[in-house]
């Protein structure tokens, strides 16, 4: 046996457990909250219930395509490389909401948002 394998485990990996969890539930929270605030964002913006329908979708649309992508990018560069970028992005894309003027600008986000999000579960699971 060597070293390595016979060196007690430390307190560290439920640290990262609870990092992890900590940012799967934040991700929940992110991408259903918009749901919540639907009609006043729909009123302030004075778009249609179709158009609001297209800004709802955009997230589940880029988050479902590109679940596979993105975790074959995670498993490419490895999970401890990979979760930053992926929280990073979706830090990003999530500030970008904040400055969307307009539907498509609002719309891009939330597509920029999905894709972000895309990669965690898949990355998480990678370690």
């Amino acid at each position: 046996m060597n070293a390595t394998n016979s060196a007690a485990p430390t307190r560290a990996r439920f640290l990262v457990l609870a990092w992890l969890c900590g940012a799967m539930a934040l991700a929940y929270v992110s991408r259903n909250a918009i749901a919540v605030a639907e009609s006043t964002v729909r009123e302030d913006l004075g778009i249609s219930k179709q158009q609001s329908g297209w800004l709802m979708s955009a997230f589940f649309l880029s988050y479902a395509l590109c679940q596979i992508p993105t975790a074959q990018f995670g498993q490419r560069i490895g999970a401890r490389r990979a979760l930053p970028f992926f929280a990073a992005a979706w830090s990003v894309a999530t500030a970008l909401t904040a400055f969307a003027a307009g539907l498509w600008a609002l719309i891009a986000t939330r597509a920029a948002q999905g894709i972000a999000q895309a990669g965690l579960i898949p990355t998480c699971t990678l370690t």
